[in-house]
């Protein structure tokens, strides 16, 4: 019986491979995460599938985008403003165009940061975006902040899930041109080889919950 599983979870995963192969030719990029902006949906080191193309953002989408100033670099976020919208921060949450989306709070939970090369104990709470549930990180003693801003015509706010990580999305470099977007990021290919034990990632997992 149980080599009959095995076999049959060895063909199944050679079908998505495959499937994966075909796709990717003429519909998906691999991406490699580089930082820990959008912890805890994806750390640094991990393979992570784009279908390319933008053609118009929608709320909660993670965009990969060429950096709005910096010629050659790359970003990504989560799309947390459209066009017309304004954001600002009231009493350390975020309001988007006049509501702050639901939110619940979880528990506390020990994370390292490979950006910043240290561990704290970072909040993690479910947040309602568009038609989406995620799940966001906000290190223990940090305090979110954001002035009032409004979102130009043909541009997206991006934020990271890692609250605390505002060096690195639009919080520091502004909303990014629509048309500088070049896919939109779903589902974890490889996990990272280092610090997903904790976070339980796999293999082939759709990035939210």
């Amino acid at each position: 019986m149980w080599k009959a599983v095995g076999k049959g979870a060895l063909w199944l995963g050679a079908l998505l491979l495959v499937v994966v192969g075909v796709l990717r030719l003429f519909f998906l990029d691999v991406v490699e995460v580089g930082h820990d902006g959008m912890a805890p949906t994806m750390i640094a080191g991990e393979s992570v599938l784009m279908w390319r193309g933008v053609d118009e953002a929608e709320m909660g989408d993670i965009l990969v985008c060429h950096h709005p100033t910096a010629t050659g670099q790359m970003v990504l976020g989560r799309v947390v403003g459209k066009a017309g919208m304004t954001l600002r921060d009231v009493r350390g949450q975020l309001e988007i165009a006049g509501t702050v989306p639901d939110r619940d709070v979880l528990e506390e939970e020990r994370f390292f940061d490979q950006t910043t090369n240290r561990e704290d104990s970072y909040r993690r709470s479910l947040v309602k975006l568009g038609n989406t549930d995620h799940y966001i990180y906000e290190r223990h003693g940090f305090t979110f902040r954001l002035r009032e801003t409004r979102v130009d015509p043909n541009r997206v706010y991006l934020m990271g899930d890692n609250r605390s990580a505002s060096q690195l999305d639009s919080r520091a470099f502004g909303a990014v041109p629509v048309s500088n977007c070049l896919g939109t990021l779903f589902m974890r290919f490889r996990p990272a080889t280092t610090r997903s034990t904790e976070l339980d990632h796999g293999w082939f997992g759709f990035l939210d919950p």
